[in-house]
């Protein structure tokens, strides 16, 4: 079985890079700031996180990339 990745945000950049995750049949956690907006990637199999906290704790990768346009958000809420 593959490792869990962690995702947050599902913008222009993140949809995308989720779905070649799950078409590679990796188990994928995602967080959206606008849950509606990770609608089609759960109908995909994602499953929906109520934070970055979650998204990034449950994660079986230890590698960590933000490219969030909120750095304050990513900060707070990721784990070091």
């Amino acid at each position: 079985m593959k490792p869990v990745v962690g995702f947050v945000g599902v913008g222009a950049m993140g949809s995308p890079m989720i779905g070649h995750l799950l078409a590679a049949g990796y188990p994928v956690q995602v967080y959206a700031r606008r849950p509606e907006a990770a609608r089609d990637l759960v109908s995909c199999g994602a499953m929906l996180v109520a934070s970055a906290e979650q998204a990034a704790r449950g994660a079986q990768v230890d590698r960590k990339s933000t490219r969030l346009n909120f750095s304050h958000v990513s900060e707070s809420r990721m784990p070091s």
